[in-house]
């Protein structure tokens, strides 16, 4: 790291709470606060859709895989893709909703019971996968700065919880578009610099030297398993993205119907982008830097250092603190995300509805900033515990995690929206459901039962074993809970209630012009605009 390095990397940081600042007046009330009045532009909220989509694990657990098994994970980005077709048609539904947190939502159409639970259930998700991205991180920057996780994860949570708390959900969304021009304007950087290396020769000598299993999709994993693995991901990426929790929560905020549906654009094209610039310098480093493990002795799982190693080596001179800063980057706009959805839904679902019922707005602004740091410490003590496992590479826990409780949560919140005639209890019911069959095949099954099990011929490889573990655990997961919701509408009571009749209602509704609050389409480019140049 040159002294330039240090420098653009102090810059973005005072840079990203100066964001914060410049747009803590916008917030006069808890709706500006969680979801900037419901006034923000399709570009705006498609950008932040498409950056939120690439944390740090892309460059780093990712493009891990891609170095150990090469191209077939990509059918992680072709699975997203698929997910977001659907996301076309339901994004105008959900900001149909009118609600400041998706969680009102899960009442008007479960019942305050389930509030109640989803509140807890999904911020305790939240926090544990955001825990996992300051890790993710913080495993990219130590090779970076030649030292141990632990500093790093507690200096980039206060820095991503001052921004949040000062700055509320208009800032996060501002700072996502702008750090998506820059992680997209890096990353080309960084990948025709690796294709420009004489010792790589372009794209076709890189692909004339990269290993076998770079791409040939079946020389670590057989075809059967690989189609399992992307079935799996398809039906996991489609709940996330369609859910009342990973569709209404990212949907709230935007004007209206039509931007809502304009705003899938942006990740959808992103799906397609992304992936070919991050995966250029894992590939090369796959036959340029086969010692990965005696360079970065540091990190539990090297080959995820495989981004960055590549990146360090092509880029001049002060250009070093711009990656530190991109990938940040878009480790940020995840976190400030996840951190503003699960300091929304605990304002708004737990400490109004418990504890200050009669609260002003001005108090519920507040409270809201002081969770949001409370939310965030919590966030950066499981960074910390992560940091800890030493068998477990990010990517198979990343996968691990959205098998085992993700999977359980989103089916009865994509259900919920097709199906009217079931009974309040049936989202928490599934998802209780869900998690009990993710767990008893995930902890039951023993690995040498599905390396050995008949149906393969010969036995799985370690890799296969976690792929098919993967799988089953979302398809068995998924069935339990579909059937399950679909078994629920025998008891649903005769009359309706009310509530679920209006989030219905509301869903087929449009929004109306004088429903849309905040600043105007122009105002919003002059705002975003001027930080940006």
């Amino acid at each position: 790291m040159k002294p330039a390095d240090n420098l653009a990397i102090l810059f973005y940081a005072f840079f990203m709470i100066a964001i914060g600042m410049v747009y803590i007046k916008k917030n006069k009330d808890s709706s500006d606060f969680f979801r900037a009045g419901g006034s923000l532009t399709w570009w705006l909220v498609g950008a932040s859709a498409f950056v939120t989509m690439f944390s740090a694990w892309t460059f780093v657990g990712c493009a891990g895989r891609v170095y150990r098994l090469g191209i077939s994970t990509s059918l992680i980005f072709l699975c997203n893709a698929i997910a977001l077709v659907l996301t076309f048609i339901l994004a105008p539904r959900f900001r149909r909703l009118r609600v400041i947190s998706w969680v009102e939502a899960v009442r008007l159409r479960f019942g305050r019971n389930s509030e109640n639970f989803f509140t807890l259930f999904s911020s305790a998700v939240a926090l544990l996968f955001g825990g996992m991205a300051l890790y993710t991180i913080a495993v990219f920057l130590s090779p970076v700065f030649g030292i141990s996780t632990a500093p790093l994860i507690i200096g980039v949570a206060l820095l991503i919880i001052a921004m949040s708390a000062l700055g509320g959900a208009l800032a996060v969304i501002a700072s996502d578009f702008i750090q998506s021009l820059f992680i997209v304007a890096v990353a080309i950087v960084v990948a025709v610099l690796v294709l420009r290396l004489p010792e790589v020769g372009g794209l076709t000598g890189m692909i004339n030297q990269s290993p076998d299993h770079i791409f040939n999709w079946a020389a670590v994993i057989r075809p059967e398993v690989l189609g399992l693995w992307g079935a799996a991901l398809l039906i996991n990426q489609t709940a996330g993205a369609n859910s009342l929790h990973g569709g209404a929560s990212r949907y709230l905020a935007v004007r209206n119907e039509r931007h809502a549906r304009l705003s899938v654009i942006f990740p959808f094209v992103g799906m397609f982008l992304m992936p070919v610039l991050a995966f250029v310098p894992p590939i090369a480093a796959t036959f340029l830097m086969p010692d990965l493990e005696l360079r970065y002795p540091l990190l539990n799982n090297p080959s995820e250092a495989s981004y960055v190693a590549m990146a360090l080596d092509v880029l001049p001179p002060g250009m070093t603190g711009m990656l530190v800063c991109a990938i940040f980057a878009a480790t940020l706009t995840t976190l400030n995300s996840s951190l503003s959805v699960v300091a929304s839904v605990v304002t708004r679902n737990l400490y109004f509805n418990f504890f200050r019922p009669k609260a002003t707005e001005g108090e519920l602004l507040l409270a809201g900033r002081a969770l949001t740091v409370l939310m965030g410490l919590i966030m950066m003590s499981i960074g910390l515990y992560f940091q800890t496992l030493k068998d477990l590479p990010l990517f198979e826990i990343t996968l691990a995690l959205a098998g085992l409780i993700g999977m359980p949560m989103m089916v009865p919140l994509v259900m919920a929206i097709f199906i009217r005639r079931t009974p309040d209890w049936s989202g928490w019911g599934t998802v209780v459901v869900g998690t009990v069959v993710s767990a008893l095949f995930w902890f039951s099954v023993p690995r040498d039962v599905i390396a050995n099990f008949a149906l393969w011929g010969a036995p799985l490889n370690p890799i296969e074993v976690g792929d098919v573990r993967f799988a089953m655990t979302v398809i068995f997961s998924s069935v339990a809970c579909s059937l399950f919701f679909l078994f629920t509408s025998l008891f649903d009571p005769a009359q309706e209630p009310e509530e679920r009749a209006v989030f219905f209602e509301r869903m087929q509704t449009p929004i109306q012009e004088n429903e849309i609050n905040g600043d105007s389409v122009g105002a919003q480019a002059k705002l975003i605009g001027t930080p940006t140049m």
